[in-house]
């Protein structure tokens, strides 16, 4: 009796309580227990390369109706009867690891290759033939063909000097041609080369790297991805070519001109392999944000799995009110796209937009918040002052700075657990922004930066926070160094690529997504492999934002429609891309401050309206050909109303108690 009065609560009421607990832990267990269903695959449709998508006028996405679309969901929901179904945010999975290669047979490998010296090479004619690094990556080789005259060659042979350099038994390859490809990086000077498999009795199969009946559109000075499965090149293949026996891989010059050819492999497709589509934009910025999610809902009539959005360090964590004139915050947004089964992908810039466009209202907002959640760092002014206009962002985090507001995101972050959100970190580190890469002695300071954020999310708990580095195409070292040598080796889950097309900013309008992507991604494959040698603690790649504007020699129309096909096709070793579409071309005014980024932002406007650059049967073929991935979606638990009474009446009762009752705060 006298423990019960010490506690003050009956064995009758504790057996109750227990009970309930019981019933409370068992609801939240079938809410744990949702399971992936892997998408279906079809074989891989035969790559041709060129193929354009029908003529006309894309028509604008339309997106679902999804009811309570810009309210708050509802906690409880009647259906009428004996029971309440109780709407719990989504339970998410991370985004898919799968690559999109099961295995690579290499025939030239780039990284750690077994060719490290072309006298292994069958050479015919006079001019130079050499392996040589990458510009970059150093540990990364290319072979190097200078050719004089047509007719000159060199052989990679599947033996050399009682070595096996390949395997020559391809006979698995063609007996299941779906799911098999030969795939290479190449640049060069114009259609000039062949790609010749040679047989043990001498038969060829023979194909141009690019032009007519190649592989590639045109061979450029650009890195590309070439990718050929092998139910095309059966229909290359001469009557009785043997597969079994393949005695050579030979490229053979059609006219003079010099070429670089890496990563020359064989790939097995992986039927686990998911490609998730995101949304990458604005739509969530400013009040009324809400209003503007039917864009998750469905875009060119494809659900998409993540949505990107943009905040500040100066930003609110957790917006109070839907209708504050905010640029952004974390917690709101995130929660709102968990709602929809959407992963969330947050990128938080350490710029101020108050600062930009000069909001005075704003700016003494961002003040008082930012030096009350920064308490004991540094100040508001300070920061902007002596760090964000300066270009120092990476040193003031070095610097231990910005630690308190750290650890205020990363507990604020934490609670959106355990639902995976991802953070781009420092994302575009380049001179356009005030955390940019701009000299070689940055890199250090980028990796520390990074190392120092990711362990204060640690110690805070918050797992469920995976860190996203965004890179782009751009050089900031030219071919003295690259910033592809800043990827940490701890605290990363994706790397990921943003990249545009456009005839004002970049001029680069010409290029196609090949041409664009290829360096980079391959740079990127090839340095995740040296820093995470164990292919299970590897980052996956991803492409994040991205806008085409069509060329002098194709509409954008086919610019996209290309793209979508190296998606298709598998040419990049990529399981994420998202669609940038509230950007447009037109003229922007510039804003005079400091950490303002003209270069960045350029000839580019903002609009609310989706630019549709994907035709609804390219997206139904990626989906049917490949796989889109989606996060888990399970049906809601439904309790019986004596259920649904008790669970309230508990969290009220232990909220209660545990303010009053020292029994209860035990951990």
């Amino acid at each position: 009796m006298r423990h019960r009065e010490q506690f003050g609560l009956s064995v009758p009421v504790l057996t109750c309580i227990l009970l309930c607990i019981f019933t409370m832990q068992a609801a939240h267990a079938d809410q744990k227990a949702a399971l992936r269903t892997p998408g279906r695959h079809m074989a891989m449709p035969v790559y041709r390369p060129g193929s354009h998508p029908p003529a006309g006028q894309i028509a604008p996405p339309t997106p679902a109706a999804l009811p309570g679309l810009g309210q708050e969901a509802p906690t409880l929901a009647d259906d009428g009867d004996k029971t309440l179904a109780v709407n719990c945010p989504a339970k998410l999975d991370s985004i898919p690891a799968e690559s999109p290669y099961a295995e690579r047979t290499g025939i030239f490998d780039s990284i750690d290759g077994a060719i490290q010296d072309t006298g292994l090479f069958l050479k015919d004619g006079e001019y130079e033939l050499a392996i040589v690094p990458d510009e970059h990556i150093g540990q990364a080789s290319w072979i190097k063909a200078d050719f004089t005259a047509a007719g000159q060659s060199f052989t990679i042979p599947s033996q050399a000097a009682g070595t096996a350099l390949f395997d020559a038994d391809w006979s698995g390859f063609i007996d299941n041609p779906g799911d098999y490809a030969l795939r290479f990086i190449s640049l060069g000077a114009g259609n000039t080369f062949d790609i010749v498999i040679v047989d043990g009795s001498g038969k060829e199969l023979r194909f141009p790297i690019a032009g007519d009946g190649g592989i590639l559109g045109a061979n450029t000075g650009k890195n590309q991805t070439a990718i050929a499965g092998f139910d095309w090149l059966a229909s290359k293949a001469p009557g009785g070519f043997d597969w079994s026996d393949i005695r050579g891989v030979k490229i053979e010059a059609t006219q003079p001109g010099w070429l670089l050819i890496g990563d020359l492999q064989v790939v097995a497709f992986n039927e686990d392999y998911d490609v998730a589509m995101g949304v990458a934009g604005h739509d969530l910025q400013g009040p009324g944000w809400r209003r503007r999610l039917d864009n998750y809902v469905s875009y060119a009539g494809q659900k998409p799995s993540v949505g990107t959005y943009f905040t500040t360090i100066f930003e609110p964590i957790r917006e109070k009110c839907d209708g504050d004139d905010h640029y952004s915050d974390i917690v709101e947004r995130a929660e709102a796209l968990e709602r929809l089964d959407v992963v969330p992908a947050v990128t938080l810039e350490f710029r101020s937009w108050a600062q930009i466009t000069g909001d005075q209202e704003k700016i003494a907002a961002e003040r008082t918040r930012f030096d009350s959640l920064n308490a004991g760092g540094i100040s508001y002014d300070d920061f902007i002052n002596d760090y964000v206009n300066l270009n120092r962002v990476l040193d003031a985090v070095n610097e231990g700075k910005l630690d308190p507001i750290l650890q205020a995101v990363a507990r604020q972050m934490k609670q959106l657990g355990p639902e995976p959100v991802y953070l781009r970190l420092f994302h575009e580190p380049y001179w356009w922004f005030p955390w940019g890469i701009r000299e070689q002695s940055d890199i250090q300071k980028f990796k520390d930066a990074w190392v120092r954020v990711g362990q204060i999310f640690e110690n805070a708990g918050a797992d469920n926070v995976k860190f996203v580095m965004t890179l782009d195409p751009a050089e900031p070292g030219g071919s003295s160094w690259s910033e592809v040598a800043a990827i940490p080796a701890k605290y990363l889950s994706v790397v990921e690529l943003d990249g545009y097309t456009d005839p004002n900013l970049r001029q680069n309008q010409n290029l196609s997504a090949n041409e664009l992507f290829t360096k980079k991604l391959t740079e990127i494959d090839w340095q995740l492999k040296l820093t995470y040698p164990d292919p299970a603690d590897r980052p996956t790649i991803a492409l994040g934002e991205f806008a085409f504007s069509g060329g002098d020699y194709f509409t954008k129309e086919q610019a996209y429609s290309w793209f979508a096909g190296d998606l298709m096709h598998r040419a990049f070793p990529v399981n994420r891309f998202s669609v940038l579409y509230t950007y447009q071309a037109g003229p922007r005014p510039a804003v005079d401050a400091l950490n303002y980024s003209p270069p960045q932002e350029g000839y580019w406007s903002a609009t609310w309206q989706p630019e549709a650059p994907w035709y609804p049967d390219l997206m139904k073929d990626l989906k049917s050909g490949v796989g889109l991935w989606q996060p888990d979606k399970k049906p809601p638990t439904v309790l019986h109303r004596w259920q649904t009474f008790i669970h309230r009446w508990l969290e009220q009762f232990l909220r209660l108690t545990r303010s009053h009752n020292p029994w209860f705060n035990f951990r």
